[in-house]
């Protein structure tokens, strides 16, 4: 007899092997459909889209002893080909950087934690493989190149990471909604959401995932140093990931406002009992600090720090990389990726015509190269041809937008303090709650959970693209599985 959260673990293997096998299928069916969008894209949107420049540095593989029709590498392709789409361009950044490195400028937008993992985990595999080569004496035809190595690996840590955020999100939901039954459902409908897919292609969505419900249930049990450490995974696979700061303020907060409430009852008590006596008042004051301090403020600090550190850290590194190093400093680049390069006209490190962004202040290449969201008119970045994005995501924030209005409705003086102030500490009565199968409204305890998903809808309005926030949503917020669990 399996217990609800191991059902929880194979129900997120279960639906990675599906998801797997039904793409193989559609794309084996459907080839060539992928060239045909991919220049149909290109058409629409009359920009360029870089591409994976594969580059076999293995030392395990000879193209001469490859069979010229078909080999494991081209059955691996076509495996995963389907995850690998040209058109989008998170996934060949994200390939190309875990094969060839931070080769040219636009690679800068996108953050390295998850590359490296990929680049570390198929160099482990091309380790294995050349020692099987040379101890067992095996052909090195019959192991896969270099770039099938890394697209697998990719697959495999997503796979993985998948589980481990399905887990996180169960943990969390029993700690939020004090209810197994629901957190098991939420569970299973963030394993088969509509965006299931994306978790398992060469995305940072999956290892964001995992890193913030990780971090928000650490959070809930108490901060720490574990809470750190997933905040900073987060911010180094994406940097939307700062986002989960918002968990630790409030946190904070709430920290400091129960202390305070305690203290200043305690005082009110003893005036009414006898009077204060000063030396009693300053030691009750003293570990009114001290339990401040250990449980908000340097937690707080620690999170902060953790969190917005990778950020910084990468930000100098493209600085480096691109403004300061000369040519005769660099490695030698691969002659396919110094190729592509010329013929597209990218920067690369080295060149001597340094970027532009290299002479600003402050020279911060996510800002300049364009990942910094920049505020636009209300609507103006929503375009007619983006029509089936928002025929996709609209029924995801409607459902979201109306817990948040039935949420309020049942919880407003909550709302309105914030869910700062315990009426209970206050020696008042507390409210009779409805059962939420009565009011189909999330515990009180979900209430920041609801504001961080309000705050990322609303930056669809001047900010970001509906599908990049729904991505995020279907990533990072629980409140869509507990809406549906309800």
């Amino acid at each position: 007899m399996f217990t609800l959260r191991q059902k929880v673990i194979l129900w997120a293997i279960y639906t990675r092997v599906f998801v797997l096998f039904v793409q193989a299928f559609v794309y084996f069916a459907i080839k060539q459909t992928d060239q045909i969008t991919h220049e149909a894209h290109n058409n629409a949107k009359h920009n360029f889209t870089l591409e994976w420049v594969q580059v076999d540095a293995s030392s395990h593989h000879n193209e001469k002893d490859v069979d010229p029709t078909f080999n494991l590498s081209d059955a691996l392709f076509l495996l995963f080909g389907g995850l690998m789409p040209k058109h989008e361009r998170e996934v060949q950044n994200n390939l190309h950087i875990s094969n060839n490195g931070y080769t040219y400028e636009e690679n800068l937008l996108y953050f390295p934690l998850y590359p490296l993992m990929v680049k570390g985990l198929s160099n482990s595999f091309n380790w294995i493989f050349r020692d099987m080569i040379y101890g067992f004496n095996v052909d090195s035809s019959s192991f896969p190149a270099n770039p099938a190595l890394i697209l697998s690996s990719s697959i495999l840590l997503n796979a993985i990471f998948f589980i481990f955020a399905t887990d996180r999100l169960y943990y969390l939901s029993r700690k939020v909604l004090k209810d197994e039954y629901l957190a098991y459902k939420s569970a299973l409908f963030f394993c088969i959401n509509p965006a299931s897919v994306l978790f398992l292609a060469p995305l940072t969505l999956t290892l964001l995932s995992a890193a913030t419900f990780a971090a928000m249930a650490s959070v809930e049990s108490g901060m720490g140093l574990f809470t750190g450490t997933y905040l900073a995974m987060a911010t180094a696979a994406q940097p939307s990931g700062i986002l989960n700061l918002l968990m630790v303020l409030y946190s904070s907060m709430r920290h400091v406002s129960t202390q305070t409430i305690l203290f200043v009852k305690h005082k009110k008590e003893k005036k009414k009992s006898k009077p204060a006596v000063p030396d009693n008042d300053y030691e009750q004051m003293l570990q009114t600090f001290t339990k401040i301090g250990l449980a908000a403020v340097l937690p707080g600090i620690w999170c902060i720090v953790a969190s917005m550190a990778p950020f910084a850290a990468f930000q100098w590194f493209g600085f480096a990389a691109f403004c300061k190093l000369q040519k005769h400093e660099m490695g030698n680049f691969p002659e396919e990726v110094i190729e592509y390069g010329q013929i597209h006209n990218l920067t690369m490190p080295g060149q001597e015509d340094k970027p532009t962004w290299c002479f600003e202040d402050p020279p911060i290449p996510y800002i300049h190269v364009g990942g910094m969201p920049q505020f636009k008119e209300p609507f103006s970045h929503w375009v007619p041809e983006d029509w089936p994005h928002y025929i996709a995501c609209t029924p995801a924030m409607l459902l979201i937008l109306r817990q948040i209005g039935q949420f309020f409705k049942i919880h407003k003086k909550y709302c309105c303090r914030l869910g700062l102030v315990d009426n209970a500490l206050l020696g008042m009565i507390k409210p009779k709650i409805l059962p939420w199968n009565l009011t189909q409204a999330l515990p009180r305890e979900a209430l920041i959970y609801l504001l961080q998903a309000l705050l990322i809808i609303l930056s669809t309005v001047c900010v970001t693209s509906l599908q990049g926030a729904c991505r995020v949503i279907m990533a990072t917020s629980p409140v869509l599985y507990w809406t549906v669990a309800l």
